[in-house]
């Protein structure tokens, strides 16, 4: 194996822990720091795509739709909705605003699946 695929894999393990994580807290009912895992998950997933572009070390940033960009990546309007409520709720953990905007279980659910399904599209297709 050489080092552009020791990194990616790295890039790639991580961010299967983050979903882990993102599970076990959605599970128990900790929505929205589960759902920041879950923007967790995604970012690696994308800065995976960069660096196998680039070969350069992975922007450090959490901007999603940047991400996107930096690594030519297109998805559908259906993801990119579910990347704009991850980062929501990350901004929500951050900056607490008490808007009660939080996801229901169900929510949570759904979004849960989604990030599993898009990470596991952003793996194959690395």
């Amino acid at each position: 194996m050489n080092d552009t695929e020791k990194q990616l894999e790295a890039w790639i393990k991580s961010a299967k822990t983050d979903l882990d994580t993102a599970t076990l807290l959605i599970n128990e009912a900790r929505l929205t720091e589960g759902l920041f895992f879950c923007l967790l998950a995604i970012e690696k997933g994308l800065k995976a795509h960069v660096f196998r572009l680039t070969k350069k070390s992975a922007p450090k940033s959490g901007d999603l739709m940047d991400l996107l960009r930096q690594a030519h990546i297109q998805v559908s309007e259906q993801d990119k909705e579910l990347l704009g409520i991850l980062m929501d709720c990350q901004l929500e953990l951050r900056y607490p605003t008490y808007t009660n905007d939080v996801p229901t279980v169900n929510q949570a659910f759904d979004y849960l699946n989604r990030t599993r399904e898009l990470l596991l599209w952003l793996e194959r297709t690395l």
